[in-house]
């Protein structure tokens, strides 16, 4: 009941709030995140294993990511890059509301599928499996972490608990682990080559990918991100980064919102050997447009808050 209490109190801001207003960047959110110009993930599921498709009723509507806490009498100690049967996901706050309306999805109408690069035609050749969303948060103003806010889209993060996957084989799916405090000191920094992945729209007003595709883009700088943004009256928050090049191009499209930005490790590089998810697709404006960076909410600065979530559940 005290969670549920979560979804009401972030009604209620979408209905204090100016209603156009709201409802422009929700529907922006939803419809500006974008995969452009990238590569098919060559048919390894297990090279973005942790990415899955949140489907409402059924369809899929944004991206998510496995995540699964390693918990020692009952406190979050660390996060695991290794769990075959994560029961937790990350996504966009914005992902959980209805653009139209504000009001919070019904439960019910949510599941997450995984474990298969083809979410169109992987259902029906029995690739992958489904759970359910048996629970979802988004900041409510308690925890440390102020309100999620569907006018600026500040605090764009929904934790998501999941019930049992239906199969036993876990070999398809996997959990990202989170940043450590080393991480965070060079993972953020400008350049950093990052990748991100969903099947969203591949062009601006163009259809989704049913394969999952990948793109790199790099770490953009907060201030020149902020410089950009400016003149369209946008804030780029402290919970907010940016990622993309200058000319644009490559970048995340429609149904891309919810899905990872991740630092995948090379064989030239020591600086960590496993992927570590950096920020969730948020929103933007239009598709891979010159100096219009992509916008992802930062995850390195709700890992308290996502801390006292798991562990009050």
């Amino acid at each position: 009941m005290r969670y549920l209490k979560i979804l009401f109190v972030a009604f209620a801001l979408i209905l204090s709030a100016p209603a156009s207003l709201a409802q422009n960047m929700q529907l922006r959110a939803g419809s500006s995140e974008r995969i452009l110009n990238g590569n098919e993930i060559d048919g390894v599921v297990r090279k973005a294993e942790w990415t899955m498709s949140l489907r409402l009723d059924g369809r899929h509507n944004c991206g998510a990511s496995f995540i699964s806490p390693k918990i020692e009498s009952g406190k979050v100690t660390g996060w695991s890059s290794e769990a075959s049967e994560p029961k937790w996901a990350v996504s966009a706050a914005h992902c959980m509301f209805d653009p139209w309306t504000g009001a919070p999805y019904e439960i019910s109408r949510l599941s997450v599928y995984s474990g298969a690069l083809d979410i169109q035609n992987g259902p029906s050749n029995g690739e992958g499996d489904v759970q359910e969303v048996r629970a979802f948060y988004v900041p409510d103003g308690t925890l440390g972490t102020p309100s999620y806010d569907p006018i600026t889209l500040e605090n764009d993060i929904a934790l998501l608990r999941l019930a049992d996957a239906k199969t036993v084989d876990g070999s398809k799916r996997g959990s990202i682990r989170l940043p450590t405090i080393a991480d965070v000191n060079w993972i953020y920094d400008p350049y950093t080559a990052l990748h991100t992945a969903g099947w969203g729209r591949t062009s601006e007003g163009g259809i989704g990918s049913p394969t999952l595709l990948e793109v790199r883009i790099p770490m953009v700088d907060h201030d020149t991100c902020a410089e950009k943004y400016a003149p369209f009256g946008d804030e780029i928050y402290p919970g907010m980064i940016c990622a993309g090049y200058r000319s644009g191009e490559f970048d995340s499209c429609q149904g891309d919102s919810g899905g990872p930005l991740y630092y995948r490790p090379t064989p030239l590089t020591q600086l960590t050997s496993k992927s570590v998810l950096v920020g969730i697709v948020s929103w933007g404006r239009g598709c891979g447009g010159a100096d219009l960076f992509g916008v992802y909410t930062r995850i390195v600065h709700y890992q308290d808050w996502m801390t006292a979530v798991i562990q009050a559940n």
